[in-house]
């Protein structure tokens, strides 16, 4: 029965990938803010890991590095716009978790997955939305027969000030799994 619920929800999480190309460009800076960030990742409320994540736009995708609050490196991998995803690191504590690839997919659907056609688009039973809330933030969604299964808010520094400020965040949520990450940036120092 465990492996029926597990498969299930594979299903769901990879029907949810549209294979649509990005209309945001990795390179924007007003996508990846900073490339440097505190990352946080909870299930249910409790958190599982907080660090530091390193991101490195790429032809199509992305690179990304977790490291612990010290700096040393947990786990390396890539993402690209066609949902494809691996570990590149293949040792360390955080692979046998199975989190490479969940981190994978979902930096692919914070930074690369965009709708064919704005605002929605649908692919199958599968539909990826976007829309900015009047206090400037983005949200995107994918949804599954109607069903949102994931989501992305963005709340972002304009781009024309200094990014000194802490207050932007990219918040994934999976709600389904009980599954929030959330990506800040790093407190500067003067």
């Amino acid at each position: 029965m465990r492996l029926f619920l597990l498969l299930f929800c594979v299903f769901l999480s990879g029907c949810t990938v549209s294979h649509h190309p990005p209309l945001w460009a990795v390179p924007h800076e007003k996508l990846i803010y900073d490339k440097l960030q505190q990352i946080k990742i909870e299930r249910w409320g409790e958190e599982q890991f907080h660090g530091i994540i390193a991101l490195k736009a790429a032809e199509g995708g992305l690179h990304y590095a977790l490291l612990d609050g010290t700096g040393v490196k947990l786990l390396q991998g890539w993402s690209d716009a066609r949902g494809e995803h691996d570990a590149v690191l293949p040792t360390g504590p955080l692979v046998s978790r199975g989190l490479a690839q969940f981190v994978s997919e979902a930096l692919a659907r914070m930074f690369l997955l965009e709708p064919g056609i704005y605002p929605c688009s649908r692919v199958g039973f599968s539909s990826l939305c976007l829309k900015t809330l009047e206090t400037g933030a983005i949200v995107k969604a994918g949804y599954f027969t109607g069903v949102k299964i994931w989501q992305v808010e963005a709340q972002l520094n304009d781009p024309l000030h200094n990014s000194t400020a802490t207050e932007s965040y990219i918040e994934y949520n999976q709600p389904w799994l009980g599954v929030t990450i959330v990506l800040q940036n790093m407190t500067k120092k003067d």
